[in-house]
């Protein structure tokens, strides 16, 4: 037996008059009023365990939190028994499953993009088709690979609890972190409430992701030929200095005991931080110009 008449055999219909359990607050959000400091910093915590595609829950996140800094902070109290070491040990590696779930989030958002392109066009050629677009919706679903295919599995057992195929993807954008599902989802409701043009909003879609693609890769060139020029002016500072220590070894220990000589190496080395902050801001304006 098939996995799709294994699907078809097991499926719920849909029944409209349990669409209402569903909650449309997925985050910790304010009793009313514009949300304070700690609200917002619990909304990026559930957003952030939502978009890494852990299983963990925000109870037990922070609790491998206090964990691992209970860990490293004995350990180094252990070893070095200072205090100043200890804490700053502790509330950094406090941090580290903070920083593993970044690392997945941005790695998973990374698969999202490259993966949300074909899932337009496949849209596009069903629009263009006539076809039904739900039936197909679940079609491309079961065919996605991880973690597309497993947001859009998700999103679609709303549909078996009444929701229309638009209202049941309306999760998607938060889960994805990905701007181009919103248009995609909005153009989806536009179709399904309004009777708007589905094949238009998808072909200017595509055509956006294509030139984003463009961009892209224009960025990622740009970025390494600047990295490469930073890298390349930084090995021949480190090649004049080593040059000029090697000519005159005692040459440093007569700067160290001038004072005349210590304030131009401070000036020098002043101006050379200025000088890379200049070329970072320049490289950044020429990236976003």
């Amino acid at each position: 037996m098939t996995q799709s008449s294994t699907l078809q055999r097991l499926r719920i219909e849909p029944c409209p008059e349990f669409a209402d359990i569903l909650r449309d607050e997925r985050y910790a959000g304010s009793h009313g009023g514009k949300p304070d400091i700690p609200e917002r910093i619990n909304q990026a915590f559930d957003r952030l365990i939502l978009q890494s595609g852990t299983r963990l829950s925000g109870a037990v996140v922070l609790r491998l939190c206090l964990l691992v800094a209970l860990a490293f902070g004995g350990a180094v109290f252990v070893f070095s028994e200072n205090f100043l070491a200890t804490g700053l040990a502790t509330g950094a590696s406090a941090l580290v499953p903070i920083a593993e779930l970044s690392v997945r989030r941005a790695r998973r958002r990374t698969r999202l993009s490259e993966q949300f392109p074909a899932l337009v066009e496949q849209l596009l050629r069903i629009a263009r088709g006539g076809r039904k677009l739900e039936t197909s919706f679940e079609q491309i679903a079961a065919r996605s690979p991880a973690p597309l295919g497993d947001d859009l599995r998700l999103a679609l057992r709303r549909t078996q609890l009444g929701l229309g195929l638009g209202d049941a993807l309306g999760e998607l954008p938060e889960r994805t972190g990905l701007a181009g599902m919103q248009v995609l989802v909005a153009a989806i409701k536009l179709s399904e409430r309004h009777g708007g043009d589905l094949t238009e909003s998808l072909d200017r879609l595509a055509h956006s992701l294509h030139e984003q693609a463009r961009q892209a890769r224009h960025l990622r060139e740009t970025t390494t030929v600047d990295w490469a020029a930073g890298v390349l002016v930084f090995l021949l500072q480190a090649l004049i200095v080593w040059l000029f220590v090697v000519a005159d070894p005692q040459q440093v220990s007569r700067m160290a005991a001038s004072r005349a000589s210590l304030a131009m190496a401070a000036a020098a080395g002043t101006i050379l931080i200025a000088g890379w902050y200049c070329l970072l801001r320049l490289s950044a304006t020429r990236r976003s110009a």
